[in-house]
């Protein structure tokens, strides 16, 4: 059994924009990175996170929020830090706040997370066409792999940074919306 602790990465450019400018918050702005506030929101988390110290393994999505938010939580730990595509967020069209930077660009900005396992085509998952029905099936086929994925480590304790939508769908089997998300910056505790 595996104890996984699903974190929702703090409070990004297009969570605070979404209030002021709607869904375009979504779909103008590349792979968007935290506030001041989600900074804060994480830093916090990796001071006060009493189970902190269980966590084997630290798993991420490769989107620029949520390896910083992984940075900043277990930045004081030494725990090795893998990130992984099938963790981004959903859908994985039309939101382009939801697509990720290049490999190379990922490997010279965080050199302590291990990016052995995302591929070289940031656009894997990204589809030109948005069908609501096709993309949550991809989603759920996202998490299936994800889970298989997870079971290959010998860690049993595994900290997961992603995203909203994704872990909402992971872990309760429906997908949030923006008036009612998870919470930034709280660890989830789910097993498989």
């Amino acid at each position: 059994m595996k104890k996984l602790f699903c974190i929702r990465h703090g409070t990004a450019l297009h969570n605070d924009l979404y209030w002021y400018i709607g869904t375009r918050a979504f779909t103008e702005f590349k792979d968007t990175k935290l506030t001041e506030k989600g900074h804060k929101e994480s830093i916090s988390l990796g001071k006060t996170w009493s189970k902190i110290k269980d966590i084997e393994l630290v798993l991420v999505s490769p989107l620029t929020r949520t390896l910083q938010t992984a940075t900043n939580i277990f930045k004081d730990r030494n725990l090795k830090m893998i990130a992984i595509d099938e963790l981004m967020e959903h859908p994985q069209c039309s939101e382009i706040c939801n697509q990720r930077l290049d490999k190379k660009i990922l490997i010279d900005q965080y050199p302590h997370v291990d990016f052995s396992k995302i591929s070289d085509n940031h656009l894997l998952f990204w589809n030109e066409e948005c069908d609501d029905d096709k993309e949550l099936e991809r989603l759920k086929k996202r998490i299936v792999d994800f889970k298989n994925i997870v079971k290959t480590f010998d860690e049993n304790n595994i900290a997961i940074v992603s995203h909203s939508s994704y872990l909402g769908q992971m872990m309760f089997n429906k997908i949030e919306d923006p008036n009612n998300e998870l919470y930034h910056c709280h660890p989830y505790e789910y097993e498989i």
